[in-house]
């Protein structure tokens, strides 16, 4: 469940990275990289890269574009952060998780600038909303993605009620 509001008035919000996900991204990033390196960097070593001729810019050019491709992608497998947040009366609770780190922001009333509903442009298809929290170093911290801007209203509502109750 992505959003639970015990009968406390705790409410409970996920950002969710499954683990389904990592492992296409790993299986993804790693196979990009074996590829790179496989066809292209014992062929390319040989014919394009050494030694030094008119070509060789060329092909060191998508060789090393490959190797960032991949390692992007692999880090994002690795490295994603998940968000788990508990928002109690005049307390905020957020949970950063990735497989090799967990880190825990709280904070209080006075330490938040407030909550609002920002909209992300979308090149693919339609903009997306979410709830932003601010706070006073300057640190935003967004809920999920939602379709519409009722959607994330919606749960602005929760989150300021949670919050200010």
């Amino acid at each position: 469940m992505l959003d639970e509001t015990l009968p406390d008035g705790t409410l409970r919000h996920t950002v969710p990275v499954h683990w389904a996900v990592r492992v296409v991204l790993a299986c993804a990033g790693g196979f990009v990289l074996f590829i790179i390196v496989h066809e292209l960097g014992r062929p390319l070593w040989a014919q394009g890269l050494w030694p030094p001729n008119i070509f060789t810019l060329f092909f060191a050019i998508i060789f090393f574009g490959g190797l960032s491709i991949g390692s992007g992608i692999l880090s994002m497998a690795l490295f994603g952060t998940a968000l788990y947040w508990t928002i109690t009366p005049g307390k905020v609770a957020i949970r950063a998780v990735n497989p090799f780190r967990t880190v825990d922001h709280r904070f209080t009333r006075g330490q938040i600038v407030g909550f609002t509903t920002v909209e992300h442009d979308n090149s693919e298809g339609p903009n997306t909303f979410s709830v932003r929290l601010t706070t006073i170093g300057g640190q935003h911290y967004d809920s999920r993605s939602f379709g519409s801007r009722a959607a994330a209203d919606r749960l602005l509502t929760e989150f300021t009620a949670a919050f200010s109750a």
